[in-house]
Order: C-alpha cells, then structure tokens, then sequence
C-alpha cells in the first residue's frame, strides 16, 4: 500500500505555479464535493448546474466546451439533473434540434445551498491571509486568467 503524500509539505517555485493553481483548484473542489454529497449532487453535477445558473439558455455543446466535458459524462449529469428537476430543456426558437437549458426554482434552491456551503467554507480555506494579500491574489488570478483567454483566442482564429 502506497504512502498519501503530504499535501501540506510539497514545496512549490515558480516553475511550478501551473501545477499549484490547478492543485488548489483541485483541493478546493474535493472538499466542496465532500460538503455537498449530502444534498444528493456529485461535483460534476454541481459544475454544470452552476454553469447553467450562470449562463442560461447555453446549449449543450456550449455547456460541455465551458466546462470542458466529454459529451458522454455532460449527458449523465444533465440526466440527472433533469431527474431532479433542477433543470429544462427548451427548443431554441432558431432551431427546435437544439435546446437551451435553464435551472428550475427548485435548483435556485440546491444553488442556494451550494452557495452558503462554499460561503462557510471560504474563511478556513483563506485562513492566514490577510485582506491586503487576498486581494493582490485575486488580481493576479485574474490577470493570469485574462492572459490566458487572450491566448486561447489567438489559438482558435489559427484553426
């Protein structure tokens, strides 16, 4: 049986920043998804309910490129949803082949939940930061993100 590493002594430079960004990301939504299970919803569920809170009358294709999911693993958890009745699906009214996806008020609900559960979470998480440095992380994030979409447009004009 294999040792866990410890997450709390892996030392990082900068060579490794896309590596701490994604670990972070990763860590941060293991332990939301470990909060969460208790309302019935996996962490790709929650991804792509959000997603569609946030975006309504997104297709599924666009739906799958934001969040980047292959369309097999979106149609299980838009199933799901749809089991629930966190979501719709509607005919655009260009082309009724297509349908836009909207969440249902009793998702607002779930979202709800989801939110204050994240919420609370926050302050353990960013513990020993203080507002001043919380905030230079959060413009640099930002920034990183902004660069990054710059590039992957320039990307997609070359294909």
């Amino acid at each position: 049986m294999s040792k866990k590493p410890d997450l709390k002594t892996c030392t990082t430079d900068i060579f490794d920043i896309e590596y701490l960004v994604c670990h972070v990301g990763l860590l941060w939504r293991r332990l939301l998804n470990a909060k969460i299970k208790s309302l019935g919803i996996s962490g790709t569920e929650k991804r792509v309910l959000f997603c569609i809170a946030h975006n309504p009358g997104l297709t599924q294709i666009q739906i799958a490129n934001l969040l980047d999911l292959e369309p097999q693993n979106l149609m299980r958890s838009l199933d799901k949803l749809e089991q629930q009745k966190w979501i719709q699906k509607q005919s655009d009214p260009d082309d009724r082949r297509i349908k836009c996806l909207t969440i249902t008020t009793t998702a607002h609900k779930v979202v709800a939940k989801i939110k204050k559960i994240s919420d609370n979470l926050k302050p353990q998480i960013l513990s020993g930061l203080d507002d001043k440095n919380l905030q230079v992380v959060i413009n640099q994030l930002a920034k990183m993100r902004e660069n990054i979409v710059e590039q992957l447009n320039e990307e997609e004009k070359k294909a």
